[in-house]
């Protein structure tokens, strides 16, 4: 085993002195500067995944809502009851006449609004 000592010179500076040019100088380990990049490695790896979660969930969200629209709308069209009462050209029957079915439309799919037009 070969054990290799360096002397220092009593009368030299130490790192944390200060220098002739009168600023103080520190060296960092390559240990805390391993550490140091590892961290923001870490940091910058975790918020990427973050914002790529966040992302995901919002398009997901946004498909989903975009499919339930799509199907009330499909079935509320599709009711006959609909059909007949836009048949007979008076809006304000129809409008009477569905207004009920559309609050429970609204309940039951939990959406916002339904509006239903010719």
């Amino acid at each position: 085993m070969v054990v290799l000592v360096a002397a220092r010179d009593p009368g030299a500076p130490d790192d944390d002195d200060e220098s002739e040019s009168g600023m103080t100088t520190r060296t960092r380990s390559a240990a805390s500067l391993v550490f140091v990049a590892v961290a923001v490695a870490v940091a910058v790896l975790t918020l990427a995944i973050a914002g790529i979660l966040i992302a995901d969930g919002q398009r997901s969200a946004r498909s989903e809502a975009e499919r339930v629209t799509q199907a009330v709308a499909q079935t509320v069209a599709d009711s006959a009851q609909v059909a007949d009462l836009l048949a007979t050209g008076d809006r304000d029957l129809a409008s009477a006449a569905l207004q009920p079915q559309v609050e429970q439309v609204i309940v039951d799919a939990r959406v916002d609004f339904v509006t239903i037009m010719d």
